[in-house]
């Protein structure tokens, strides 16, 4: 079982990682299945980036507009669960505000689709995003 600090920030990874997040609490099949849009097995980047963009909504829990520490209000007493948010939202936070705009997710960097397309090909296929989970599951071990 997770600790709560782990499941609060796990919200905002996410928008990072729809599909290898997902994945690591047992959803690898359906998490993958609703970011293939066209059904044909891979995720595109640009798949990838709408399911990224559609856990905006869910994220933002006060409706302003923006992720910030405002939307985690669970997170207040724990220390590693804020600074966890608070590098995730500066990773996308273009204008230094401390929040993350929809805009600014919009452009801001991929690194968990680049690192599971292994072969470099613009897609991930279920194959490489189960690699990356396992690899991800065996450095928590």
């Amino acid at each position: 079982m997770h600790s709560r600090p782990f499941s609060i920030a796990v919200g905002l990874v996410l928008l990072a990682n729809p599909i290898d997040v997902l994945a690591q609490d047992g959803m690898s099949s359906s998490a993958f299945d609703g970011a293939d849009a066209n059904h044909d097995g891979k995720i595109s980047k640009p798949e990838f980036l709408a399911a990224r963009t559609q856990k905006f909504d869910s994220i933002d829990k006060n409706h302003d507009g923006v992720i910030n520490r405002g939307d985690f209000p669970r997170a207040a007493n724990h220390q590693r669960a804020l600074a966890a948010i608070d590098a995730h939202i500066a990773s996308a936070d273009a204008n230094h505000d401390g929040a993350i705009s929809r805009a600014e997710l919009s452009q801001s960097a991929t690194p968990f689709f680049d690192r599971a397309d292994a072969n470099h090909d613009g897609f991930v296929t279920r194959a490489e995003s189960n690699a990356v989970r396992q690899a991800a599951q065996a450095r928590r071990q």
